[in-house]
């Protein structure tokens, strides 16, 4: 009955140490999605930014559009242009959206 009580870890520190490996692998994967939903957004822009300087991509691209022609090569070379940024971010973080998206799902 002498013994002295062990410190054991707090609450927090078990479940940081426990969620961490899991969490960690998640947030390129979710920083990348995050992108991709704000880099195309095109409703919300029309609908809320009207007549200001910054504008996403999308809706430079609606711009192009005319109401009784359209230049359909520079609308073309425009959504081309649109994509380069978005497709070297996927090839760069292709390998934590993986990791991220089957994190959670492999017991091990």
């Amino acid at each position: 009955m002498g013994r002295t009580p062990s410190r054991s870890r707090s609450s927090s520190s078990g479940r940081s140490s426990s969620a961490c490996p899991t969490s960690c692998s998640t947030r390129p994967g979710f920083a990348v999605f995050a992108f991709l939903a704000g880099w195309g957004d095109f409703i919300f822009a029309l609908t809320i930014l009207n007549g200001s300087g910054i504008e996403p991509i999308t809706l430079g691209i609606y711009t192009y559009l005319g109401n009784y022609s359209t230049d359909w090569g520079a609308v073309m070379a425009a959504g081309v242009f649109a994509m380069v940024p978005a497709a070297i971010l996927l090839v760069v973080a292709q390998r934590y959206i993986a990791s991220g998206l089957t994190a959670g799902s492999v017991k091990g």
